[in-house]
């Protein structure tokens, strides 16, 4: 029966996995209701089938045509997730080779353990010997499976009605392929031994709709509770087995063999997992539950990724790495060690560090922040965020660029999964393929900024951020995040008067600090250290610490800043180390 219903892709909670299309086709056929269908994005490849059991909706669907094993219905699954975020738990129902005497064609096999009976090392005296262990169904199913169980045992089990549920919704022609009949054979009515057991199981498909229907509840779902009258007539009783189902990469049709893998696991087989008429084996329900973590884990890092970028694709951490790797080793360290930094670090401040043209502000920003990323490497309640403005990016540096830097910063450092605040943000705009406004930006930063204990946001160049973009905007933001939330902020900048005064005014005085960043002498001198190191010019090195002295001393008589030891180094090397030394030298200090 077709449900007028139409569910959304949230609604759904259970997943059907089926690998041929005749398995689709009886788990269809078990379906309560079926339901419309739902868009389907570009790209998920598969199709589904959607429906009720009992009070559970389900999503069903197959492998492609001809596409078997492990990697295909890794990929299905995931598909599945990626458009049906709510589901939590997949089943996968088939066909697989019943081990004799114990299971008998039509018999149902539950499998409470599987293993792959072909993972092993081939001993030194030709012998395989199996290293792999068995795996379960994750415990939730293992508890109703026990209930199950118990309940067979009483003759609770509802497959009779099932089946003339079945006759009664359906043309014959299709019960004719897919019900129950007398005219059936069992293989093992042979009478020649060496006949090669591939005994058809429809394995758990109908062990799932009772469990679907009678004991499993999802945490927002009810368990079914209809009644059913059992059947004045069935069919030969069909036996539940429950145990150990072996899984491996080859086709077994040599009894003696499956006879032996069988005895190597202590004859506790029920049967190989196969496709109909001895095909590939493929992934059997408790490998795939066992895989679900991680595939879901892998699919959120995807999903989180595109939705982060949908917030901005502008990501300063290329930038950031390439600075850090011009540091000096040994340089910087005058900052760190202040006073005023110290005090920023332990307090909910403002430390504001202007500077001339080349005084290494950059530098020192990218030292700032690694100093930051290492301190607070492992505390994952600290959010930091930073920014490098540049001239040469003045065409996307505007007030909703690095507000949503700052955001998605912030987002993708979460302690658990991305924000809530952030999905539904790119929900509401995807279909519309909208962008949010400003408002809808700043309002979900405080609202992240809010799930972590300290936040510290950087800034560098802030006068390389063109004034016409937002920039006045852009601070009074950041004030506002520093005032109502407690953010650190670290900023710098040329001496730019319209940005020194919004600093001074900007936040009380006790919560500001001012560091000028200038060129120190010993940061220079480690400079020239490493570079002279570098170069490897006999006569520079000779001339070491004549050459550092005097630098530094022309660099400190001028202006501080790093950009002319840098000019003198090169005109050195440029002109001759033999310059170095000579009276010409000293009297052009300047």
């Amino acid at each position: 029966m077709e449900s007028q219903t139409k569910l959304s892709h949230e609604d759904y909670h259970v997943g059907w996995i089926c690998a041929l299309p005749k398995e689709r086709t009886a788990a269809s056929m078990m379906l309560d209701q079926t339901h419309p269908k739902l868009r389907v994005p570009a790209n998920d490849q598969n199709t589904y089938t959607l429906g009720t059991v009992g009070e559970h909706s389900v999503v069903i669907a197959c492998l492609p045509k001809g596409a078997i094993g492990t990697n295909e219905a890794a990929t299905v699954i995931a598909q599945m997730f990626s458009t049906f975020p709510s589901i939590k738990i997949v089943l996968m129902v088939g066909i697989g080779g019943g081990i004799p005497p114990k299971v008998r064609l039509g018999d149902v096999v539950v499998g409470t353990e599987v293993i792959q009976w072909d993972f092993g090392k081939a001993e030194h005296n030709g012998v395989f010997k199996l290293t792999s262990k068995p795996k379960q169904p994750p415990r939730a199913l293992l508890t109703v499976i026990s209930e199950l169980e118990s309940g067979h045992d009483l003759g609770e089990s509802k497959i009779p009605q099932y089946l003339d549920d079945i006759k009664a919704k359906f043309p014959p022609k299709v019960i004719a392929k897919y019900g129950w009949s007398e005219s059936l054979k069992d293989p093992l009515s042979t009478p020649d031994p060496g006949w090669s057991i591939l005994v058809s199981i429809l394995v758990l498909i109908y062990r799932w709709i009772e469990f679907l229907k009678t004991g499993f509840n999802l945490g927002n779902q009810s368990a079914g509770s209809d009644q059913i009258s059992k059947p004045q007539e069935k069919p030969r009783d069909v036996n539940i087995h429950y145990g150990l189902i072996a899984s491996g990469n080859q086709v077994i049709k040599d009894a003696k063999r499956r006879d032996d893998i069988n005895k190597e696991l202590d004859g506790n087989v029920l049967c190989f997992e196969m496709e109909a008429a001895g095909s590939s084996i493929r992934e059997v329900l408790s490998q795939v539950c066992g895989d679900v973590a991680a595939i879901r884990s892998q699919l959120d890092g995807k999903e989180d990724l595109e939705i982060l970028n949908w917030i901005t694709p502008i990501d300063y951490g290329p930038q950031h790495s390439d600075y850090l790797r011009r540091r000096q080793p040994g340089t910087g360290e005058w900052l760190l060690t202040s006073d005023e930094y110290n005090t920023w670090l332990g307090s909910k401040y403002v430390l504001f560090c202007p500077g001339i043209p080349g005084a290494g502000k950059t530098i020192l920003t990218s030292i700032i922040i690694d100093n930051l990323i290492t301190r607070f490497n492992s505390d994952s309640t600290v959010g930091i965020a930073y920014i490098y403005c540049n001239f040469n990016r003045s065409h996307e540096q505007n007030l909703d660029n690095l507000l949503a830097s700052l955001l998605k910063q912030l987002a993708a450092q979460s302690q658990y999964a991305l924000p809530d605040i952030v999905k539904k943000l790119h929900k509401s705009h995807l279909a519309q393929k909208t962008r949010p406004e400003n408002k809808d930006i700043i309002g979900a930063l405080r609202l992240v900024i809010q799930t972590f204990s300290r936040v510290f946001v950087i800034v560098d160049a802030l006068d390389e951020y063109p004034a016409s973009n937002g920039r006045a905007k852009f601070l009074t933001e950041l004030f506002h995040l520093h005032d109502n939330y407690g953010v650190n902020i670290f900023a710098t900048s040329r001496f730019i008067p319209e940005i020194t005064k919004i600093f001074e005014r900007g936040t009380m005085p006790e919560s500001r600090a001012t560091v000028e960043i200038r060129a120190h002498d010993e940061d220079v001198r480690n400079y020239l250290d490493g570079q002279i190191s570098q170069l490897g010019d006999t006569l520079l090195e000779e001339y070491r610490e004549h050459i550092k002295t005097e630098i530094a001393n022309a660099a400190r008589g001028i202006v501080q800043r790093f950009s002319n030891p840098r000019l003198v180094l090169d005109y050195l090397c440029k002109e001759g180390a033999h310059y170095v030394g000579t009276p010409a030298c000293d009297g052009n200090r300047s």
